[in-house]
């Protein structure tokens, strides 16, 4: 999973300080690779535009899971705007001068998440911002044999 962040932080060209990451380097998930990059990247996009650095990244075991947060210290998404925020085409009004976009990013994230026995979901940050997670089952470690 490192493997993947550090891929996407360096595709969108992300200069030091503005992504944080902390992830335990033997954390995977079971995922197509492509379509958890797509999810990575639309996540990293969404808040390096909407809401600017500093963003971090905290993969964490949940639950037999893997969880990925995504969290930035922006103005956070309206409470009317937050039941529609995965739907196909939809864009928060206040958000259209700030990017471009279809309104597609998040409902392909959780498209994919769904696609790969996962989910997606939006909470709003403890001290203001957004923070976006996303679960995806977690790759058990291969056995030792020689510890049997």
């Amino acid at each position: 999973m490192l493997e993947i962040i550090v891929e996407q932080l360096a595709d969108i060209g992300t200069k030091p300080g503005e992504v944080q990451v902390s992830c335990s380097p033997g954390l995977a998930v079971i995922a197509d690779r492509a379509e958890f990059s797509m999810m990575l990247a639309s996540y990293l996009d969404n808040a390096l535009a909407y809401a600017g650095p500093p963003v971090e990244i905290q993969p964490a075991e949940r639950d037999g899971c893997a969880e990925i947060r995504v969290t930035d210290h922006g103005p956070g998404v309206p409470a009317s705007f937050v039941p529609h925020l995965f739907d196909r085409f939809t864009r928060a009004p206040e958000t259209e001068q700030k990017a471009e976009g279809t309104g597609l990013g998040l409902w392909i994230v959780r498209t994919f998440a769904h696609a790969n026995s996962g989910d997606a979901w939006y909470e709003s940050g403890r001290a203001g911002g957004s923070c976006f997670f996303l679960r995806l089952p977690l790759a058990l470690a291969p056995q030792d044999p020689s510890a049997r």
